[in-house]
């Protein structure tokens, strides 16, 4: 007479490897670096980046040079 077999135990969630994880967290650390060096440019931008325009109206271009005879 064969006797029942014993109640298999219900499987294991499957776990990630311990190195891609590591892999993961050092990922998601360089982005986070590269998100903080991205602000600090742009709140640095702001205050390194300033042009003043002036126009000066009725002012004529001056002519281009000329080349002296002695230039080639």
């Amino acid at each position: 007479m064969d006797l029942p077999a014993p109640p298999t135990a219900p499987p294991r969630p499957a776990r990630a490897p311990v190195n891609g994880l590591k892999l993961m967290l050092v990922i998601v650390f360089l982005f986070v670096l590269a998100a903080i060096y991205g602000q600090w440019q742009h709140w640095k931008r702001d205050t390194a980046v300033q042009a003043t325009i002036v126009s000066q109206p009725n002012v004529s271009p001056s002519p281009p040079p000329t080349p002296s005879p002695n230039e080639r």
